[in-house]
């Protein structure tokens, strides 16, 4: 008898022990990311406007920031020495943006205002390279949605 109860406390023990060891596995995969999965999302914060764009893993070294005082564009990091625009985000005053829009040239979308300011999307409709930095190029165009979904303006 007094075997007997032993081995049950065993074996509950040992079910417990399996159980928390479960929880233990659920937490740091499911839940929990590891610091290093955190930092390789990729992210683009403006400094002077604030505002916070995600981009894809697989752009990574792929891609040029180039800042302007009314602007940032992302260019594709080609080989070659022309380094094609894949998209901009231009900031404009209200007025200004009237004006702009107005234009029968001008493609821009308007993605967000604040303070009297106008953020608005450019994107190039080309594609100018050939072979491998073709298809690079394309694929990165294709998930230009997806970035410009991710805009926050703080």
């Amino acid at each position: 008898m007094l075997e007997s109860r032993r081995q049950k406390i065993i074996f509950i023990a040992v079910i417990i022990f399996v159980i928390l060891i479960a929880l233990s596995v659920i937490y740091f995969v499911a839940i929990k990311k590891p610091a290093d999965q955190r930092r390789r999302i990729l992210y683009y914060s403006h400094p002077v406007y604030g505002y916070l764009i995600y981009l894809p893993l697989d752009w990574q070294g792929r891609y040029l920031v180039q800042e302007t005082e009314d602007g940032v564009s992302f260019l594709y990091n080609s080989e070659s020495a022309t380094k094609h625009e894949l998209f901009s985000i231009m900031v404009y005053d209200w007025q200004e943006w009237q004006t702009i829009k107005q234009s029968q040239f001008y493609h821009g979308r308007e993605l967000a205002q604040k303070n009297n300011l106008v953020f608005v999307l450019t994107q190039t409709s080309g594609n100018s390279y050939s072979g491998r930095e073709a298809e690079e190029f394309q694929a990165m165009a294709s998930q230009i949605s997806r970035v410009i979904d991710s805009f926050e303006l703080n």
